[in-house]
């Protein structure tokens, strides 16, 4: 019996989805229209009017620079705050949530819209502390609800998922096949049964990486933690106990992927 633990193999594909993802979070995140759209419309705004002395300080075109500059640096805040809701709220937010998150933003963003303004005026044309406070929040406040109306939040997931109406946490681990019937095996522990053919399960399980090990079973990467040959037979160990059989037209592929 030999058997190969292939935690290291099957983490560091994980992770680098999960940095890619992120980062086409992060680029869809920037260039939204409600985003761009703020930060275009608050950095022409402001630095016209030149608050905190930088009307008399600070020429046109050095204003324009200096608050595109200042407002730049609250995007990825908003992207931080963004996904702390998610973890925190993963489904639609209602009005307390939006509160909150505009709250949240605002204690992050403060502290560097505050370093960055301080220091620029004498004190006779700037803001108190609770006032900026108050305009970084209800900012974030419009900003929120401009997005949520512009852009409402999508489902993330692959199309499986969403066909079983999964909630957003919940992760597809493998599936298998049975006559006209696939069976979808999640990390909460529930198994969905659905009449559907097994190749159709496969193409909507799309963006998510993974393996057909067998004609009738797919695993994903990351939930692979080991394999074990038992005779003449192989099989992947899955994170849910679970084991799936590898056909031998299909172990190439695992090997070229380095998962054996």
């Amino acid at each position: 019996m030999r058997r190969a633990n292939l935690k290291s193999d099957s983490q560091r594909p994980a992770e680098t989805e999960a940095t890619e993802g992120l980062l086409r979070e992060f680029r869809k995140y920037v260039t939204s229209i409600p985003i761009f759209g703020s930060w275009l419309t608050a950095s022409v705004v402001v630095g016209l009017s030149g608050p905190f002395g930088t009307y008399l300080t600070l020429s046109l075109v050095d204003r324009l620079a200096f608050w595109s500059l200042v407002f730049a640096l609250s995007v990825p805040f908003g992207f931080l705050t963004r996904l702390l809701m998610l973890r925190i709220t993963p489904g639609p937010m209602n009005l307390a949530g939006v509160l909150f998150q505009a709250f949240l933003f605002t204690v992050l963003y403060f502290p560097v819209l505050n370093w960055c303004t301080s220091g620029l005026s004498d004190g006779s044309s700037s803001l108190p502390d609770w006032a900026l406070f108050t305009a970084v929040f209800v900012s974030s406040l419009c900003v929120t609800m401009l997005r949520i109306a512009i852009d409402p939040p999508v489902r993330q997931g692959p199309r499986l998922a969403q066909r079983l109406d999964l909630p957003e946490h919940v992760r597809i681990l493998r599936i298998s096949a049975k006559d006209h019937f696939v069976s979808v095996h999640c990390d909460d522990g529930q198994v969905h049964r659905v009449r559907m053919r097994f190749s159709d399960a496969v193409n909507e399980m799309e963006g998510v990486s993974g393996f057909c090990s067998h004609r009738s079973h797919w695993v994903a990467r990351r939930a692979i933690t080991g394999a074990e040959r038992v005779g003449s037979r192989e099989v992947l160990h899955v994170r849910d106990g679970g084991e799936v059989p590898i056909g031998r037209k299909y172990r190439p592929d695992l090997v070229a992927a380095g998962v054996l």
